[in-house]
């Protein structure tokens, strides 16, 4: 997710990924596929917070639950974890650009605001999936919609950060900027 958003910085020359072909390469490399599935499944992953779910299920395991009861403890820790996510996909994008020799992305206008909030809903997602979420509480609820959401939702949040790729700004914004994404 961050190796698109630092793909999509006005001062690192390649072009913006336009299309889930072109995301798939600057998430996984330029040697990738030209075959439209196995794009379609590394966009999935492109998308998947994986940094942020694995410190989830950490905590969901530690918090521990009884089956069928969710405490405050659940509703605590899914709440911090949402609120990191965001910051946690800021600090690997800041990770990449400094790894590249640019300016650390302080300016709100530098940062991949895209992808924090693609993250923050993918974690949602993701996190209504796992044994001990308080998101089981919603009246509805099953482990069979939970993973059709899983699927369907993390396959149209990569359609649509792949329809809306727009340059990040890396220097100072101008009055004709276009809007930030």
């Amino acid at each position: 997710m961050t190796n698109v958003a630092f793909a999509r910085r006005t001062d690192t020359g390649p072009q913006i990924p336009r299309g889930v072909a072109a995301v798939n390469a600057a998430a996984h490399g330029s040697g990738t596929s030209d075959d439209s599935v196995t794009n379609a499944l590394g966009t999935l992953v492109t998308y998947f917070p994986s940094e942020i779910n694995v410190l989830y299920t950490a905590v969901v395991a530690a918090v521990g639950t009884s089956v069928g009861s969710v405490g405050r403890e659940q509703w605590v820790a899914f709440f911090v974890v949402l609120a990191l996510t965001p910051v946690a996909v800021w600090f690997v994008y800041a990770t990449r650009v400094r790894t590249a020799d640019k300016p650390l992305p302080a300016a709100p206008h530098t940062w991949p605001v895209m992808e924090m909030v693609i993250a923050s809903v993918a974690f949602i997602i993701w996190a209504g999936a796992l044994p001990g979420s308080p998101l089981q509480q919603i009246p509805g609820y099953s482990a069979t919609l939970a993973g059709v959401v899983v699927l369907a939702g993390t396959a149209v949040l990569g359609w649509i950060a792949a329809l809306f790729q727009r340059p990040i700004q890396t220097g100072p914004p101008t009055a004709g900027s276009p809007p930030l994404p």
